[in-house]
């Protein structure tokens, strides 16, 4: 799914995307496999267990007042 279909699909709640198609540059998502998804982010994040060794996100669909993106693999070595 696109990132506007998963927030069309998905409005105000936290979800986990696998498979993430995402700008290496500005970090922005463009597509993605939801995995989990609740108005909860821990609720969604326990999501993530199904997402074992591959690129994953965990993203508000909604406004937050401190927004961050959580990004996790173990295949991506540290920028150096």
């Amino acid at each position: 799914m696109t990132w506007p279909e998963i927030v069309a699909e998905w409005p105000d709640q936290w979800v986990v995307i696998c498979d993430l198609d995402f700008d290496e540059v500005t970090l922005e998502v463009r597509s993605g496999v939801v995995r989990g998804h609740s108005q909860r982010s821990r609720e969604a994040y326990s999501a993530a267990a199904v997402c074992e060794g591959e690129l994953y996100a965990h993203f508000f669909t909604g406004k937050i007042r401190n927004p961050r993106l959580w990004l996790t693999s173990p295949s991506i070595p540290p920028s150096t």
